[in-house]
C-alpha cells in the first residue's frame, strides 16, 4: 500500500451516509466501512471509490444548513459585542459600518449623531450633518467632570424600579426594526392619540418637548428602521419617554390592564436603553433628556434623585447660556440661520430652559434642598404668548407662565426662609414682615389667574386646573407660617393660619380623589403627608397653646382617620406610600391616646359617613400612654422645623424617603 493510500485510510474523515458505488454493486455494502473521501475496500482495490449524486446532494445540504447555522451564531455574538462596545464607547456608534482591521482613531469622537430636536421644533436644524451644523458651538464636547457623571448615569441604564409588574425582555424583541411591526407598542394611531393627550393635558410642567416635534418622532420610531437605526435615537427616547409618562399618569385615574402595562414597561425599556446616545454630548439634547428622566423620577418610585439628575441638567444649561436673554444667547450662535427658524429655535429654548427651571423649584419647596440654578443668574424672558387659546379657553402660554410665577415665589420661600444664609437672629418683627411680603406676592399670584379672567369658561377642565392653583396657594402659606430658620418658634397667629391652609389642603385633596383626578406620583404623596403633619402640629399648639381654641377630641380623630385614608390610597400603585403611612401613624398615635385620655371621653364613631373610621393601627397602638402633648409638640415642631439637632425626624428625611424601618419602629 502507498504512503497516499495508507493516508487515506489513516486520517480521521467524515462517515458517508450509505455505501460506496463499487461496494453497493458488488453487493458487499454491509462490508463497507463509508469511509471518505475512500473506503478501505476502494483504497485496497487501487480504485476511485464514489458515491451516488442523491448521496451527495443530500450531503451538501445539511452541511450547509450547520454552516448557515454557525454563521447566525457568530453574527448573534459580534452583534452583542458590537452593542458592549457602544455602551461603553459611545462614539464608536458606527463601529459596524467599518472594514475589518481598520483603525478606530479614524472615529471622530463625536458619538452618534441623532436626528435630535429637528426642523419642525428648530433647536437645531440637523444634526444629521455635523459638519453643517448652524449651530456648533452648543455642542461641546462635555467637561471631564460633567461628563463623567453623564456617563456614569447612560451605562448604569437609569436603575428605577418599574412601577408596572409586567417586565419587558428588550433584547428578545430585537429582530423588530419598526415599532409597527412589533407587537409590544401600542399602534400608531394609538400613539400619537396618546402623545396629543399627554402634552395637552399635563404640559404645563413638560415643556421641554412640543407636539410637532413627538409627532415626527413617532412617524420615525414607527417607520423604516425605526427602531434600529442610529440616527433616530433621540426619537426613540423622546417618543417612548412621553408615552411612558402617560401611562404613569394614567394610573393614577384609571386602572390599567395588562396589555396597556406591557406597552408601558416596553416603552420605557426602550427610552431607557438609548441614554448612551442622548447623554453623549454636552448639548441641548442631554439638557432636554435629563429634563425627562426628572419627569420620569418624579412618576416613579424609587432610583436616582431627582435633585442630582436637576443639577446635571442645570449645569448643562447654564454651560449652554440657556438662562440668558436673547442677545447673549443667540451672539452664541454661530452659523447661518433662516430667521424663522432661528424664532422657533430661541423659542425652543426658552421652553426648555423654563421646564427645568419649573422642575428644580418644584424639588427646592418640595425637599427643602438648595436651588440648582440661582434666580441672580437668570435673564432670559418668558417663552411668548401665542394668540390661540387652550380647549379651557386660556392660551396654553399664559397658565405656563402663571405656573413658572408660581415656581418663582418657591424659590423666593426657601431662599428667605429655610436656607443656610437666613440669619437665626434676626428680630421676630423682621422675619414677620419678610413673611408678610411673601404672602402679598402668592396672594397676588393667586388673584391674577387666567382661569379668572371674564371670558374663562366654567368647565371642569378649569375646575381641575383651579384645584391645582388652591392646593399650590396653600402648600406656600404652610411653608411661610410652620416654623423655620426665620422664625423657629411661631406665633398663635401663624398657628391659626396654618391649621386654616392644613384644612383646606386636606379636604381639597379629598375632593380631588373624589373626582378620580390624583396624579399617583411623588409631589402630591409629599404634599399631601406635608399637609397631613402639620394639621397634626396644629393640633398639639392648640392644645398646649392657652390662647387657642381647644379642639374637640372627635375632630382631631376624624381628621387623622381623613389623612390616613388619602395616605392609603397611594397604597396600590406606589408601594413607598407605605412608609410615610407608617410614620403619619407613629406621629398621631401618642396625641389621639393622651386627647382621649385627658378629656375621658373616647369617641366610638370617629368618622362621618364620608370618611374612613381610624384603623387598629392608629386607635390600639402599643404606646404605653407615657408620652405627653408636650412630647408630642416638641416632635412635630422639630419635625417641621427641620433643625439640626433633630437628625432624621425631620420632614426633609421624610419627603425625601431616607427614613429606614428601625428608624420608623422607635420612633
Amino acid at each position: 500500500m502507498t504512503a497516499q493510500e495508507q493516508g487515506d485510510n489513516s486520517a480521521s474523515p467524515t462517515s458517508a451516509p450509505q455505501a460506496c458505488k463499487r461496494c453497493y454493486l458488488r453487493k458487499r455494502k454491509s462490508q463497507c466501512d463509508r469511509r471518505r473521501p475512500r473506503c478501505t475496500n476502494c483504497v485496497e482495490a487501487k480504485v476511485q471509490c464514489e458515491v451516488s449524486v442523491k448521496t451527495s446532494k443530500r450531503t451538501l445540504l445539511i452541511q450547509t444548513t450547520d454552516l448557515q447555522n454557525n454563521t447566525k451564531e457568530l453574527q448573534e455574538r459580534i452583534d452583542w459585542l458590537e452593542a458592549f462596545i457602544v455602551s461603553a464607547h459611545s462614539h464608536l456608534a458606527g463601529i459596524s459600518d467599518l472594514p475589518t482591521g481598520h483603525t478606530l482613531d479614524s472615529i471622530h469622537d463625536q458619538g452618534p449623531t441623532p436626528q435630535s430636536l429637528r426642523d419642525t421644533h428648530n433647536f437645531v436644524p440637523s444634526w444629521e450633518d455635523t459638519s453643517s451644523s448652524p449651530v456648533p458651538d452648543q455642542n461641546h464636547s462635555a467637561s471631564p467632570d460633567l461628563y463623567l457623571s453623564l456617563s456614569a448615569l447612560a451605562t448604569s441604564g437609569l436603575v428605577m424600579r418599574d412601577s408596572f409588574d409586567t417586565a419587558a425582555d428588550v433584547s428578545s424583541h430585537s429582530v423588530y426594526t419598526s415599532a409597527a411591526h412589533n407587537p409590544r407598542f401600542p399602534a400608531i394611531e394609538t400613539a400619537l392619540e396618546y402623545a396629543r393627550a399627554f402634552l395637552g393635558e399635563y404640559k404645563q410642567g413638560y415643556h421641554c418637548v412640543a407636539l410637532d416635534e413627538i409627532e415626527e418622532d413617532l412617524n420615525l420610531v414607527y417607520g423604516e428602521n425605526g427602531l434600529t437605526s442610529p440616527n433616530f435615537a433621540a426619537s426613540r427616547f423622546r417618543s417612548f419617554t412621553v408615552l411612558y409618562l402617560w401611562y404613569c399618569m394614567r394610573r393614577g385615574t384609571e386602572i390599567l390592564n395588562e396589555t396597556d402595562k406591557q406597552y408601558a414597561q416596553t416603552c420605557r425599556s426602550f427610552a431607557m436603553r438609548e441614554l448612551t446616545h442622548v447623554l453623549a454630548q454636552e448639548n441641548l439634547l442631554a439638557v432636554q433628556a435629563l429634563t425627562l428622566l426628572c419627569a420620569v423620577a418624579i412618576h416613579e418610585p424609587g432610583g436616582p434623585s431627582i435633585w442630582q439628575l436637576l443639577g446635571l441638567a442645570a449645569r448643562t444649561a447654564i454651560a449652554l447660556d440657556l438662562h440668558r436673554r436673547d442677545d447673549v444667547y443667540l451672539a452664541s450662535v454661530s452659523g447661518s440661520m433662516d430667521q424663522a427658524v432661528l424664532i422657533r429655535h430661541n423659542e425652543g429654548r426658552k421652553n426648555l430652559f423654563w421646564a427645568l427651571y419649573s422642575l428644580d423649584r418644584l424639588t427646592v419647596l418640595t425637599l427643602s434642598r438648595p436651588p440648582a440654578i440661582q434666580d441672580a443668574i437668570i435673564d432670559v424672558e418668558f417663552p411668548s404668548i401665542p394668540v390661540t387659546r387652550s380647549s379651557i379657553g386660556v392660551s396654553d402660554v399664559a397658565l405656563r407662565i402663571h405656573n413658572l410665577q408660581l415656581r418663582i415665589i418657591y424659590g423666593k420661600v426657601y431662599e428667605s426662609l429655610y436656607a443656610v444664609s437666613v440669619k437665626t437672629d434676626r428680630p421676630r418683627a423682621e422675619g414677620e414682615a419678610i413673611v408678610a411680603d411673601l404672602m402679598r406676592q402668592i396672594q397676588s399670584w393667586y388673584s391674577s389667574s387666567p382661569l379668572k379672567v371674564p371670558f374663562a369658561p366654567i368647565s371642569e377642565a378649569t375646575t381641575s386646573r383651579q384645584v391645582t392653583d388652591d392646593i399650590s396657594y396653600h402648600q406656600v402659606v404652610m411653608a411661610l407660617h410652620r416654623p423655620s430658620r426665620l422664625i423657629s418658634d411661631v406665633s398663635s397667629d401663624f398657628i391659626r393660619t396654618l391649621k386654616g391652609s392644613a384644612d383646606i389642603s386636606v379636604d381639597l385633596y379629598r375632593h380631588y380623589w373624589s373626582k378620580n383626578q390624583v396624579i399617583i406620583n411623588w409631589n402630591h404623596l409629599c404634599q399631601l403627608f406635608t399637609s397631613c403633619i402639620t394639621l397634626a402640629y396644629c393640633f398639639t399648639e392648640h392644645i398646649s397653646r392657652p390662647d387657642l381654641n381647644d379642639i374637640p377630641a372627635s375632630e382631631i380623630i376624624r381628621r387623622f382617620a381623613q389623612c390616613q385614608d388619602l395616605l392609603a390610597r397611594f397604597g396600590p400603585t406606589w408601594p413607598e406610600s407605605q412608609k410615610y403611612q407608617t410614620m403619619f401613624n407613629a406621629l398621631v398615635a401618642p396625641l389621639v391616646n393622651s386627647v382621649v385620655t385627658s378629656q375621658q371621653n373616647p369617641v366610638t364613631n370617629p368618622a362621618d359617613n364620608t370618611d374612613s373610621c381610624i384603623t387598629a393601627s392608629v386607635t390600639n397602638t402599643d404606646s404605653t400612654g407615657d408620652e405627653s402633648v408636650d412630647d408630642m409638640s416638641w416632635l412635630l415642631n422639630e419635625l417641621l422645623a427641620d433643625t439640626e439637632n433633630v437628625g432624621n425626624f425631620s420632614p426633609n428625611a421624610v419627603i425625601r424617603g431616607l427614613w429606614d424601618d428601625n428608624t420608623i419602629t422607635n420612633l
